[in-house]
């Protein structure tokens, strides 16, 4: 390839399929380095990837020699993994990084001048999936509901990384306790989850433990008996990260796995 220095045109395109998500990054012709558009098209995919685990490529046309391409297509690669480690991707998430060569596979010379990053998505629980209602709280919804379903709690919302409730959601913790008051023999488990990573539980700020989603839905559990509630009829369980009902591919996807839901242990 000629050593001519062009204005980078940065190209994108994002797609979300059952299990993961892609991005590519087009350059022009013998360039690597990232201009202030290619960051910013490289922000935009930043949130849909966090703490997942990728895959980072480097293609270059098949103008050049083989040995010239593969050197350039390595150095691509590595300016993209840079640019995401210097933005908080975390460096062992990188599972793949490597320039391979030329590439023809694209409709275009400049299609093949590109870095491809591969994200693993979320695979979601099925069986999880079939038993959740995404329905509002209220006692036709309990008077239908079976044992054994799981109702995710519209509303209450935690102050980011920690336990604590927002106000505007205490609302809906007087509805669910007005739900078990008037339905006596009603018991359930109380369980919290979180969002925006594939394995574990989060950082609960307060108490500097991995713990957030048992310390959410132990909120809950512990506002219920303040109001009254019999601790016989409560059980909770934080369960992380392992059960997402959505895949996080934008802001709404990801509050969407950010919840407290109940299970109907017995009605």
């Amino acid at each position: 390839m000629k050593h001519i220095i062009f204005t980078i045109s940065i190209l994108f395109s994002l797609t979300s399929i059952s299990q993961e998500l892609t991005k590519n990054v087009y350059f022009e012709i013998d360039s690597f380095t990232l201009t202030q558009e290619s960051k910013k098209v490289l922000d935009e995919f930043l949130p849909s990837i966090h703490n997942k685990k990728l895959e980072i490529k480097g293609f270059t046309d098949s103008t050049g020699s083989t040995s010239y391409n593969t050197s350039l297509s390595i150095k691509r690669a590595n300016s993209v993994a840079e640019y995401l480690i210097s933005n908080g991707v975390v460096k062992q998430n990188i599972k793949t990084l490597e320039g391979k060569g030329e590439t023809n596979n694209a409709s275009t010379f400049s299609q093949n001048r590109r870095v491809t990053i591969t994200a693993a998505n979320t695979e979601l629980n099925q069986e999880h999936l079939s038993k959740t209602k995404d329905e509002e709280l209220n006692q036709a919804t309990i008077d239908k509901i079976k044992v054994g379903d799981i109702l995710n709690i519209g509303g209450l919302e935690f102050h980011g990384g920690r336990h604590f409730l927002k106000s505007y959601s205490l609302p809906i913790l007087d509805e669910l306790t007005d739900i078990l008051e008037n339905n006596p023999s009603l018991k359930i488990e109380i369980q919290g989850h979180i969002c925006c990573q594939d394995t574990g539980d989060g950082l609960d700020t307060d108490t500097g433990t991995y713990d957030l989603s048992e310390n959410r839905a132990e909120a809950i559990y512990n506002e219920l008996i303040e109001r009254g509630i019999s601790p016989e009829r409560l059980s909770h369980k934080g369960y992380g990260s392992s059960r997402k009902i959505r895949e996080e591919v934008d802001a709404e996807s990801m509050q969407k796995n950010r919840r407290v839901s109940i299970l109907i242990v017995k009605k």
